[in-house]
C-alpha cells in the first residue's frame, strides 16, 4: 500500500505541474526540486519544505489548495544550514498543490508537489489495561475470539490451528488442523462459535475446495468434522470454501453456509455432524442460493436465517424451512438487493434486531461514496434505511445494537479524510444519533458494554472507546496497541518490530467485563511460517462491567457467538 501511495501522490504531481524543471527564463540552466517534509503529514504539524536546487539564490513557495484551486499563502525561503528553506503548519487537512520557484538571477523555474495533509492527530488517552495476551503465529484477518462462560477464549488464525487460552491468558492446548493446499496459508477467516454444553464449531479452509465444519469438545479432542456440503450433478462437485463466517446455533442444529463454486446454506445434526438439508436453487441441487454465504448467518426472533450474499445482496430463509427439508429446500429468499452497492457488496456482519415490533437484520452496504445502514425483515420489507454520505467503501465491518434499540455500524475512511470511524442511527426514525470520525478504517462489528460505551479497533491499531453524548460521540479511549505490547515485559521481545498492527476483527465483551479482540502483524502477513505474528489480547476497562442489555451487542450476538437475536 505504501508503494501505491506514493507512486500515485508523484502521478498527480505531474499532471498538475504545468512546466518542465528546466524550463525557466534563462533557456533551462536550472532544475528545480525540493523535498517537504513529512509528507502526508497531520494538521497543526510542522512541515518543512528544503530547496534542493543547485544555484540557487532565491526561492519561494505557493501552497494552493487543490479543492478550490486557490492560493491560500505564500512562503518565502530562508537560509538554513546552506538550504534554502521554509516551514508551514496547515489549519486543516486536505490536498494541496506546492509549487516551488526558484532563482539564479537569470533564469526562474518552478517544481510542483502534492502534499496530503490528514486531520489533526489524536493523542493516545484513556485507561486501558492489557490483562494478557494470547500469542498466535500466522496472520489473523476477520476471525473473532470466542469466550465461555468461564472466561476460556478460543481463537483461531491463518496458521490452521485452534487454541484454547484459558482466563488468565495460559494456552491450554492447540488443535492443528490439515492444510490442504499447502500455497495457501492464508484462509482462515471464520469465527469460532461455542455451544451451551461447551462445543466448539468453527469453519476451516477458505480457499475453493478446502472448506469444512469442525466440532471440539473443550478438552481439545474432536468430536466430527464436516464436509458433505453437497454433490451437484448438474455443475460438478462443490468446492467449499467458508470465509468470515461463524454458525448459528439452535438445541439440534447448526445452520452454517459456504461460498464455494456454488453457495449453500445448510442445517447440520450438531450431535452426530450429518447434513440434514441444504439451501439451493432448484430440486437437482443446481446451484445454491446465488453468491453463497459471504458472512453470517444471523437468527431473529421470528425464525428466520439471513445472510450476506457478497455482490448480490442479502438472502433469508425460516430455519425450519431448511430443518424439516428432506434433503435440499429452495425456500430461499433475497430480501435486500445489493445492485446500487455494487462496489461494497454485501459482506457485512449481520445484526438482528426489533424495529416497532418487527423483527428483523440490520447491516450495512456501501457503494464507494457513502454507507447504507440498513434493516430487513422476514417479509422482504426494507424496513430502515439511513444514507451516510462521504465514506469510502466499506469491504468488511457490521453493526451492533444498543439498549435504545440503535444501530451503530462501521465506517471505512477516504485518503486524507476523518470520515471513516462509527456512526449512531436510529433505525425506527432513519437518523444519525451520533457520530465518532476518525482517519482510521473499521473492520469489524463495534460493540456496546453495559454502560452504553462503545467499543471498536481499527486496521492502523488502535482501540476506542467511545460514549455518545448529545449529537456527538465522546472519546474515553484511544491507544495503540503495539506501544501496550511494547510498554510488557512479558511480550516486548516476542512482538518486537510490530509497527503496524491491524485490527480486522471485532471486540467481544464477555459477562464480566473483560474485553477480547485478535490482531496481526500487517507488515509481516505474507512472512514465511514463523514470521507472521498475530494473537488474542484481553483488556480491562473501569467503566466495562459487561455487554449492553440488547438484541445484538457484538459480533455474533454474544460472547460465545451464538448468532441468534438476544431480546
Amino acid at each position: 500500500m505504501k508503494k501505491l501511495f506514493f507512486m500515485t501522490i508523484a502521478a498527480i504531481a505531474a499532471l498538475f505541474c504545468g512546466c518542465t524543471p528546466d524550463s525557466g527564463e534563462g533557456g533551462g540552466v536550472l532544475y528545480a526540486d525540493f523535498t517537504i517534509n513529512p509528507n502526508p503529514c497531520y494538521a497543526s504539524e510542522v512541515v518543512t519544505f528544503t530547496n534542493t536546487t543547485k544555484g540557487a539564490k532565491s526561492c519561494s513557495w505557493d501552497i494552493i489548495d487543490i479543492d478550490t484551486n486557490s492560493t491560500i499563502d505564500k512562503l518565502v525561503g530562508e537560509l538554513v544550514g546552506g538550504s534554502l528553506q521554509a516551514t508551514y503548519s496547515f489549519i486543516s487537512n486536505g490536498t494541496y498543490r506546492i509549487k516551488m520557484t526558484v532563482s539564479d538571477g537569470s533564469s526562474t523555474v518552478e517544481k510542483v508537489k502534492i502534499l496530503v495533509v490528514n486531520p489533526a492527530k489524536l493523542e493516545d488517552t484513556g485507561n486501558l489495561v492489557l490483562n494478557w495476551c494470547g500469542k498466535m503465529e500466522g496472520y489473523s484477518a476477520r476471525t473473532v475470539p470466542a469466550v465461555d462462560d468461564a472466561g476460556n477464549v478460543y481463537a483461531i488464525c491463518h496458521d490452521y490451528k485452534l487454541r484454547k487460552f484459558d482466563a488468565q491468558g495460559n494456552e491450554a492446548w492447540a488443535i492443528q488442523f490439515e492444510k490442504f493446499n499447502a500455497q495457501n496459508e492464508a484462509s482462515v477467516t471464520c469465527t469460532p462459535a461455542i455451544d451451551t454444553d461447551g462445543t466448539v464449531y468453527v469453519g476451516v479452509g477458505g480457499a475453493k475446495g478446502e472448506g469444512r465444519y469442525v466440532a471440539v469438545n473443550p478438552d481439545g479432542t474432536i468430536k466430527w468434522t464436516f464436509t458433505d456440503f453437497y454433490v451437484c450433478t448438474a455443475h460438478g462437485t462443490l468446492a467449499p470454501a467458508v470465509n468470515g463466517q461463524h454458525v448459528v446455533i439452535t438445541d439440534q442444529y447448526i445452520y452454517a453456509g459456504n461460498n464455494g463454486n456454488t453457495g449453500s446454506v445448510l442445517a447440520i445434526n450438531k450431535a452426530t455432524g450429518t447434513r440434514k438439508a441444504y439451501a439451493a436453487s432448484d430440486s437437482n441441487g443446481g446451484g445454491g442460493p446465488t453468491g453463497g454465504v459471504a458472512s453470517g448467518i444471523a437468527m431473529d426472533k421470528s425464525g428466520y436465517i439471513y445472510w450476506s450474499g457478497g455482490q448480490y445482496g442479502v438472502f433469508n430463509m425460516l430455519a425450519t424451512d431448511l430443518s424439516n427439508a428432506a434433503i435440499s429446500s429452495n425456500a430461499y429468499s433475497r430480501v435486500f438487493t445489493a445492485e446500487p452497492y455494487k462496489p461494497g457488496k454485501a459482506d457485512a456482519n449481520l445484526a438482528c434486531t426489533n424495529i416497532g415490533g418487527i423483527n428483523c437484520v440490520c447491516s450495512v452496504m456501501t457503494d464507494g461514496i457513502g454507507t447504507n445502514v440498513y434493516a430487513v425483515d422476514g417479509s422482504n420489507t426494507v424496513v430502515s434505511q439511513t444514507y451516510i454520505p462521504n465514506t469510502d467503501t466499506q469491504d468488511q465491518g457490521g453493526v451492533a445494537i444498543t439498549a435504545d434499540g440503535y444501530a451503530v455500524a462501521s465506517l471505512n475512511n477516504t485518503l486524507g479524510k476523518a470520515n471513516g470511524g462509527i456512526v449512531v442511527v436510529d433505525l425506527a426514525r432513519e437518523q444519525v444519533v451520533a457520530r465518532f470520525s476518525t482517519m482510521e478504517k473499521v473492520s469489524g462489528s463495534p460493540a456496546i458494554d453495559a454502560a452504553g460505551n462503545i467499543h471498536f479497533g481499527t486496521e492502523s491499531g488502535h482501540y476506542y472507546i467511545v460514549k455518545v453524548e448529545g449529537e456527538s460521540c465522546k472519546l474515553l479511549v484511544k491507544r495503540n496497541i503495539a506501544t501496550l505490547l511494547a510498554a510488557d515485559s512479558r511480550y516486548a521481545s516476542h512482538y518486537e518490530g510490530l509497527e503496524y498492527p491491524k485490527m480486522w476483527s471485532s471486540p467481544v465483551i464477555g459477562p464480566d467485563g473483560k474485553i477480547y479482540i485478535n490482531f496481526c502483524d500487517d507488515e509481516r502477513r505474507d512472512a514465511v511460517s514463523g514470521g507472521a505474528l498475530s494473537g488474542v489480547l484481553c483488556f480491562s476497562y473501569e467503566g466495562c462491567t459487561g455487554p449492553a442489555d440488547s438484541s445484538w451487542p457484538m459480533h455474533g450476538a454474544n460472547h460465545r457467538h451464538q448468532g441468534v437475536q438476544l431480546k
